[in-house]
Order: structure tokens, then C-alpha cells, then sequence
């Protein structure tokens, strides 16, 4: 089982409502099969920040949907594209997490070596 986890930071989309986008994020788990549990949790490290949890075990499939789904999303993709940073956890944990999609387009990202 591994875990993809996308941070949402309100401030970087102010029009976006927190409650908008838990409630786009909570559908798109419960509709999506693979997706074995969800759960998310907040803090303030500088600044607010929400983090939703997705476990499944073919990660790479998650992905693609959530890249196909979420961040096109007709209401809320744009506003999630400058709000989030979108991670996966690796082989060994979070110490090879990778990054799936970052905020600030400069930021080098990773990709899945498979399609799992």
C-alpha cells in the first residue's frame, strides 16, 4: 500500500472555499476504484495547509486519474494547479517519496518508472 498525498494551501487560491475543494476531493476517493482509504488532516506550519490522503495500491493509476480529474477540474482545477503540491510515497517509504506536482512550475518533478 502506498499513500498520495496532495497539500492544499488556501492562501495561494484565495477564491477557492476549503469546504469546495474537501468535498471534490472526498468524491473523487469515493469514486475512483483502487482507492483503499482516505483521510486528511490540517495544520499551520507557515500558513494554512490541508493534507488529503489517498491509499491505494496502484499508485500510478491514482495519479493519472487525479491528473486527469482534479487539476482539470471544470470549477476548481485552476486554483488547485497554484494551491497544491501533489506527493507519492516511494519504494522506502517517504524517504523516495516522489513529487508529483508542485505549485511553482520551476520546481523539477518525478515520474512513475511504471504503470502501478
Amino acid at each position: 500500500m502506498r499513500t498520495l498525498c496532495i497539500q492544499f494551501q488556501p492562501r495561494r487560491a484565495p477564491g477557492l472555499q476549503p469546504r469546495h475543494v474537501a468535498s471534490v476531493l472526498a468524491d473523487f476517493a469515493a469514486s475512483v476504484e483502487g482507492i483503499r482509504t482516505f483521510s486528511f488532516r490540517g495544520g499551520n506550519d507557515r500558513g494554512p495547509y490541508v493534507n488529503y490522503f489517498f491509499d491505494t495500491r496502484s499508485p500510478g493509476k491514482i495519479w493519472r486519474a487525479m491528473s486527469g480529474s482534479i487539476l482539470r477540474h471544470h470549477r476548481i482545477g485552476a486554483g488547485l494547479k497554484r494551491s497544491t503540491i501533489i506527493t507519492c510515497e516511494g519504494t522506502r517509504g517517504w524517504d523516495n517519496y516522489l513529487l508529483l506536482h508542485h505549485f511553482d512550475s520551476k520546481v523539477g518533478l518525478d515520474h512513475f518508472r511504471t504503470s502501478k
